[in-house]
């Protein structure tokens, strides 16, 4: 049996009448007769009572309608139901946040804002770095790069960043080496400003004592408003200038992190997550320009 065979005989079990059916079917009126008569003989038992061209349902016919009528409905809802589920995965933006965790929320509320119907799946782990385990990603770095898939969204300073009551704390610059004995707050070995901060350090043989390492900036936050050390921090995507922590300029060198806005490459992106792209680099054009 096949599901052509299914239609053919809903046709005509709802038009009582053979040549209309065909007729609506395009297909020849001997073509529609054999596809019923097929029926029969699968089930066995006649389905119509004929008169003419003309034919009624018996009850064996009415079984048959009543469940080739469910049939095609569940294959109408399977076919929603694949298309509404495709049309979700081509709306579904794979982010990978290696930095400007903190500009994240806003960042989002405004674009969906615009494109309330794409969603969001955040990857905030180094683990999830590999380019095919995401569409986008942000991730920072102390060199300026340049690929066809990448693009610098933002440059700003490293500064220091210390408890408002700290000795230095009215200073306008401060020399690493007048930090020697002084507790720093670091974040987790591997994570991009790390890295950066590690290589300025190393540059100018000073090594911080790090008496703390998190992997979570809003916890380094916490824990520099509380006194409990100083830290090294991004001056415009921390937005740390409180009453409460001051920061300073490096006086021994000028440390600068880059963020770039990466996508896969030699892939074909989707309307979504092109759209959110150019949001992004409009988003840090704007920002920069309202903080510089």
């Amino acid at each position: 049996m096949e599901l052509s065979w299914l239609k053919q005989f809903q046709t005509a079990a709802t038009l009582n009448h053979i040549t209309r059916a065909a007729e609506q079917l395009y297909i020849s009126q001997p073509a529609l007769s054999k596809t019923i008569h097929l029926l029969e003989e699968e089930f066995k038992v006649p389905l119509f009572d004929r008169s003419g061209k003309r034919v009624q349902l018996n009850e064996n016919g009415k079984i048959l309608l009543k469940y080739t009528n469910r049939i095609f409905q569940d294959l109408e809802n399977a076919h929603m139901e694949i298309d509404k589920l495709n049309q979700q995965e081509k709306n579904t933006i794979v982010l990978s946040t290696l930095a400007a965790s903190y500009l994240l929320p806003d960042i989002l509320i405004k674009f969906r804002e615009k494109y309330p119907d794409i969603i969001f799946s955040l990857r905030q782990s180094t683990s999830a770095a590999k380019e095919s385990d995401y569409d986008l990603q942000i991730f920072s770095s102390g060199e300026f790069l340049y690929d066809s898939n990448i693009k610098c969204i933002l440059k700003e300073e490293i500064l220091l960043a210390i408890p408002k009551d700290h000795p230095l704390a009215s200073r306008g610059q401060i020399s690493l080496f007048e930090l020697e004995d002084t507790p720093f707050i670091g974040l987790q070995k591997g994570l991009g400003l790390s890295t950066i901060i590690d290589h300025y350090c190393n540059a100018v043989g000073f090594s911080p004592n790090f008496v703390m390492e998190t992997d979570n900036p809003s916890t380094l936050r916490k824990f520099i408003h509380l006194g409990f050390g100083v830290a090294f921090l991004p001056s415009v995507t921390w937005n740390l200038q409180t009453d409460d922590i001051r920061q300073i300029k490096i006086s021994d060198f000028a440390s600068y992190r880059y963020l770039f806005l990466k996508w896969k490459k030699d892939s074909h992106l989707s309307k979504a997550s092109e759209q959110f792209r150019d949001f992004m680099i409009d988003y840090f054009k704007k920002y920069q320009r309202g903080h510089s």
